[in-house]
């Protein structure tokens, strides 16, 4: 039996000359030069496969930019279909072939997969796909159910009390770096990083006055410059794009709350910083507070500092709630929103009319217990992201959801001798919205090393830095902790790398 062939019509496959075709005057779809060099591209790689359409007078109907594409590769004849259709058919048609492309929905899992695969196989940064490299990096960081708890791994180091390392050494800890070293001196930077260019800093510095015992207490008149010396060396060695977080919240003293950061943040300014955002790390902490003219401390800030005004931030994608179609309207600098505004508590004198108990609530769980005899309580790790979603009035599919500059983690509950760690849910979040797999992270205080477990869990490289080599040694327990790892970790010394399991940590 004989196929039905009538919804051909009497359209005709014929081969004409380039010269004899016309664009239609009136075309409602305009190709800027990007789209016409990748189309020239696709046509070399591939080949002629979607001929043009042309009405009975020569007229483009279909393939006004593949035209333009054949013209440039200096085409004399091609292939075409010669539509049978009247005036007014010839000018429906171009808009319903424009228009009915627009209402296709990309699956993005599934456009996933496929680029995956190419660039497994080598091909993705040479065929033409019709994305940019931008747009193909943002696909293919699709948002994972990344686990940022600490599992204890079966390798794990002890819990020796003598110090191992010494100042000036290096750990090489698989593909990560901690240095033991001064983060205000370029030379520390020049022995871990080298030609090296690093994408984020992510870090919580020593607060000005707090934990003397700990970090020796920098005075909060000095604070700015002491750490203006810092914010020189990574500028040296943060890459154009790059971005600078810092975890800091200033004390009270006298009733009065210090500025120092803020006066930092005006120094480097003037310096060539600019100064992004900043965020509110709401922390669900049941500490009381013992103040008698302020309310408890619920709230940490991050600032965000970058080289340029314009970064590159990674798309934040979640699944099931979202606009279908959102990501075609946005531009990288339009990623986050603006979740709060502050109201600045100014007063004549730091005694004032104070009732904090009239704007409470009555609860069966306060805690009366004074603060420094308070031990910690249990909290469950949130297991629903990071970021916190209005709804909307409509119930949309699975597309890009816009974070909020206010951030809800739990205070970390993590115990490794350090006094001030945050979670491991705070650097990730920085970590995802500005990097890129493999891409450099660099902490220089680094701490316990919270932002290098980030990293781990993440796959990027991570550079610390820190002064005191008890922290540097516990760091490197944490690592071994993690990932059960102690076969590619050396500890380099006077130019020499020793490996872990000559050294008693």
């Amino acid at each position: 039996m004989m196929e039905d062939l009538s919804f051909l019509r009497d359209h005709k496959i014929e081969v004409v000359p380039i010269e004899s075709i016309k664009p239609y005057e009136g075309n409602i779809k305009k190709h800027p030069e990007a789209q016409i060099e990748r189309l020239v591209k696709s046509i070399q790689q591939y080949g002629y496969v979607q001929p043009i359409v042309i009405d009975i007078n020569n007229v483009i109907i279909i393939g006004h930019g593949r035209y333009e594409a054949l013209k440039r590769l200096g085409v004399k004849k091609i292939p075409v279909i010669r539509a049978n259709l009247t005036e007014a058919e010839a000018r429906a048609l171009r808009i319903a072939d424009n228009r009915l492309a627009d209402l296709a929905i990309w699956d993005e899992e599934a456009l996933k997969v496929e680029l995956e695969y190419l660039k497994e196989v080598g091909s993705l940064e040479v065929l033409e796909v019709g994305f940019t490299d931008k747009e193909i990096e943002k696909f293919l960081q699709w948002i994972e159910d990344f686990d940022l708890s600490e599992k204890p791994a079966s390798a794990c180091a002890g819990s020796k009390t003598e110090t191992i390392t010494r100042e000036g050494d290096i750990w090489h800890l698989g593909k990560h770096k901690l240095i033991c070293g001064d983060s205000t001196k370029i030379e520390t930077y020049e022995k871990l990083l080298k030609n090296e260019k690093v994408n984020t800093v992510i870090t919580s510095p020593p607060y000005a006055e707090q934990r003397k015992e700990e970090y020796g207490g920098i005075p909060e008149d000095i604070y700015p410059e002491w750490f203006e010396k810092v914010a020189d060396c990574i500028y040296e060695y943060l890459s154009d794009d790059g971005s600078m977080f810092v975890n800091i919240r200033e004390h009270s003293s006298d009733g009065e709350r210090s500025l120092y950061f803020y006066e930092t943040i005006f120094r480097l300014r003037a310096k060539g910083w600019k100064y992004i955002d900043d965020f509110i790390w709401v922390k669900t902490t049941p500490f009381p507070s013992h103040s008698n003219n302020r309310l408890k401390g619920a709230y940490e800030n991050v600032f965000w500092l970058a080289k340029a005004p314009e970064v590159a931030l990674a798309i934040w994608l979640l699944d099931e709630t979202a606009l279908e179609d959102l990501e075609s309207k946005l531009i990288d600098t339009e990623l986050i929103i603006d979740s709060y505004e502050k109201i600045i508590h100014l007063s004549k004198s730091i005694k004032i009319k104070f009732y904090p108990r009239r704007v409470g609530k009555i609860s069966e769980r306060v805690i009366w217990k004074d603060v420094k005899g308070f031990a910690g309580g249990k909290s469950s790790k949130s297991s629903n992201g990071n970021v916190g979603v209005r709804k909307t009035m409509k119930t949309y599919k699975r597309g890009i959801v816009l974070p909020s500059n206010v951030l809800f983690f739990h205070f970390n509950t993590e115990h490794w001798g350090h006094p001030a760690m945050f979670p491991v849910e705070l650097p990730a979040f920085f970590i995802r919205l500005t990097t890129l797999e493999n891409d450099i992270i660099l902490d220089p205080f680094n701490g316990a090393g919270t932002t290098l477990v980030a990293c781990e869990k993440l796959d990027r490289i991570y550079r610390g830095i820190d002064l005191k080599p008890e922290y540097c040694d516990i760091t490197v327990r944490r690592y071994i902790s993690l990932t059960g790892d102690t076969k590619n970790i050396y500890l380099e010394r006077d130019g020499e790398l020793v490996h872990f399991n000559e050294l008693a940590l």
